[in-house]
């Protein structure tokens, strides 16, 4: 997997973000003026979110969820994955979607709540963070 980032990451919820790519085989990436980007076929896009249970303490970090966009058939599907508490595996999350509460210790030694949505198809991740040239950072453009 090659790590990558974007130019204009979105905020979302005080959350980190770690951004990857893989590319099947020997496959490469095309781009033409008047189609954007064409992944091969078996190309995954990956996001996972991270979360401080104290903020500004890296060491509380923890992983929230990943998100896959893989290119199957010539379409996009994607799927969300929550991070179990150990942080040892992620489980598929299915239906509506699920939500989840964070008790977060605030710099001044206080708690406060963090709610967290995860996505069942993030679809909508794809609108805002797919592959698309303004969106593509530094990785791509050194």
């Amino acid at each position: 997997m090659i790590p990558y980032d974007v130019v204009a990451p979105l905020w979302a919820d005080d959350s980190y973000k770690l951004r990857y790519i893989a590319i099947p085989g020997d496959g490469k990436i095309d781009f033409t003026e008047k189609n954007g980007w064409n992944f091969p076929e078996g190309t995954v896009l990956v996001k996972t979110f991270l979360l401080d249970l104290e903020e500004k303490n890296p060491a509380s970090r923890r992983r929230l969820e990943t998100r896959l966009l893989t290119k199957q058939w010539g379409q996009w599907a994607g799927y969300t994955y929550r991070w179990n508490d150990e942080q040892t595996e992620a489980f598929l999350v299915e239906g509506g979607g699920r939500d989840e509460t964070f008790t977060i210790r605030t710099a001044a030694g206080e708690t406060r709540k963090q709610a967290w949505h995860y996505p069942a198809e993030p679809s909508a991740w794809f609108a805002t963070a797919g592959p698309r040239t303004t969106c593509w950072g530094r990785a791509w453009c050194r």
